[in-house]
């Protein structure tokens, strides 16, 4: 993919996937699915769609009490992105096994680790969720694939599978249908490996599920992360501005899916009688060297 300048500063009107991200990340105009994990999880669940459950939320890091908490569950602080203060937890005895580390903590470990991140990203909401650690298709004491879909309405963009069971994370790529993805669509980083594609045993479950809360949430394009046990699919997170194409640290699309996702995107909007965004600089990925 070509790099472009911002030099000029002259505003135009996006065409690329990644620049209608640019339009969403650099617009200060609220949008209604951008909200916190609990808000999203109970508007998800008002949709009739499955999501893990609700043990406790806690105010703060303090407060966490682990005594009132079952065997396996999963930590997140409520209003932070990505992984960052996420632990997924299984007691063995005084210590937990901590799945995405891949290594044991206490719970005073844990409390510190998520006051860390806390203290790193200035975020004044400090409430931490405490909620059901879903069992995957791929077993018991593995962290569930995560099944994210970039999705325009009904239309499949694109399907990550992320296998976080291995460092570095593993991905692997479907298109529409679980069908594999036509090779030089995504260029991967340095940051993911690439994994072996596993095709859920109820693969037009989870995209019937991603179709469905698409369309509910009214909006041209939204990232849906899903799980599944082989038989449910659960909801896992939206991802209105999903990063990881946009910065282009972790792969790149090819300018010809770019293009076509922006496509999808565009009618969109003009369903709705959107107008098409402007912005006055490239996504950080055009102009990455």
């Amino acid at each position: 993919m070509e790099t472009l300048s911002d030099d000029d500063n002259l505003e135009y009107e996006v065409q690329r996937f990644t620049e209608y991200l640019h339009a969403r990340f650099t617009d200060t105009t609220p949008r209604g699915v951008v909200m916190g994990k609990i808000p999203r999880k109970d508007l998800v669940m008002s949709f009739g769609v499955r999501v893990p459950a609700t043990y406790e939320v806690f105010p703060d890091p303090d407060s966490v009490d682990f005594s009132r908490l079952p065997s396996r569950f999963v930590l997140k602080p409520v209003n932070l992105w990505s992984s960052d203060g996420v632990h997924l937890l299984v007691r063995q005895g005084e210590q937990f096994d901590e799945l995405m580390r891949q290594k044991s903590f206490s719970a005073e470990q844990v409390i510190e680790d998520i006051r860390l991140v806390f203290q790193k990203q200035k975020n004044p909401d400090t409430r931490i969720l405490a909620e059901e650690l879903v069992v995957g298709e791929n077993g018991r004491n593995q962290i569930p694939f995560d099944y994210k879909f970039w999705i325009f309405e009904e239309t499949v963009g694109i399907i990550f599978q992320v296998n976080r069971n291995t460092n570095p994370v593993q991905i692997a790529w479907f298109g529409p249908g679980f069908h594999p993805l036509p090779d030089g669509f995504v260029t991967l980083g340095k940051t993911w490996a690439p994994g072996i594609p596993v095709i859920p045993a109820n693969a037009e479950a989870l995209t019937e599920t991603a179709k469905k809360i698409s369309l509910l949430l009214d909006t041209p394009f939204c990232g849906i992360d899903l799980y599944t046990t082989g038989e449910d699919v659960y909801y896992g997170e939206l991802s209105p501005t999903p990063g990881a194409a946009y910065f282009g640290s972790m792969f790149r699309l090819s300018q010809e899916f770019d293009d076509q996702m922006g496509g999808y995107w565009k009618q969109g909007c003009l369903k709705r009688g959107l107008p098409i965004p402007k912005i006055t600089s490239p996504p950080p990925v055009l102009l990455r060297g």
